[in-house]
């Protein structure tokens, strides 16, 4: 192992763009294989030295999202979050940044104009996670969430559950919060996967973990794997069934 590779990277020794790279083959993540879906998370602020840079990456669409935030480190870690999923789109698809396009179809899902593959995108505070599948491999989506955020699923285990699943995560009247938070993160990756937001209730369907289900009234089976990380989140992937899903978080 070099010693860049061993030592963190800051905006002096290299750019954000660089910085990115050497992350990415860190953790050995440079290739998607056709048959993968890959997911990488980030904590923005661990990138806070390159912000100047950040703004660098982003579009006109970018930029009127961040107008729209009130607080500053909302904007600030939006900045970084945007930047760093157009440096990684354009290096998992080999087109320039400039030429990496993000849009919105009818659903409010994020695409790629370029059609070249789907993406997701997830973001709980300065926690972002970017999900991508070859087009050929249909559609993905991703959801984190926080593990602090387990103590505010008291009560919400009505909205949540399924009755099938309910016996599992509430036992004498107590009720499973980090497992509760685990459901509702592979809820929340399946329908935005499939474009539904919570227009759909999460107590409609079931979703058990790496098992291909159906959501009610759609056609197509959907399989949702928790990704485990030594960061502080919930990580769920909503994919087609039989892919192999990989994670990893990327630090400077």
């Amino acid at each position: 192992m070099s010693a860049t590779s061993r030592m963190p990277l800051n905006a002096t020794s290299c750019a954000l763009d660089d910085a990115l790279r050497v992350a990415i083959a860190r953790e050995g993540a440079s290739t998607i294989v056709p048959t993968q879906a890959a997911v990488v998370v980030v904590d923005v602020r661990q990138w806070s030295c390159w912000q100047r840079q950040a703004s660098h990456y982003l579009s006109e669409r970018d930029r009127r999202q961040l107008a729209r935030l009130r607080r500053a480190d909302e904007q600030q870690w939006r900045c970084m979050g945007y930047a760093l999923l157009r440096l990684w789109l354009s290096r998992t698809i080999g087109l320039p940044s400039a030429q990496v396009e993000v849009a919105r179809d009818a659903d409010g899902r994020p695409l790629l104009a370029s059609g070249l593959g789907d993406i997701s995108l997830s973001h709980a505070g300065p926690w972002f996670a970017f999900a991508f599948a070859w087009a050929t491999q249909g559609r993905v989506g991703v959801d984190l969430e926080s593990r602090e955020r387990a103590a505010g699923m008291e009560g919400l285990e009505d909205y949540v559950c399924h009755p099938h699943e309910r016996d599992s995560l509430v036992v004498h009247g107590q009720a499973d919060h980090m497992g509760l938070l685990r459901l509702w993160t592979r809820k929340e990756a399946a329908l935005k996967r499939a474009g539904l937001g919570l227009s759909l209730e999460p107590k409609t369907f079931v979703a058990p973990s790496d098992t291909p289900f159906r959501l009610p009234g759609l056609g197509d089976w959907v399989q949702v794997s928790e990704l485990a990380l030594e960061a502080p989140v919930c990580l769920a992937l909503a994919h087609a069934p039989g892919m192999a899903p990989a994670a990893h978080w990327l630090r400077p």
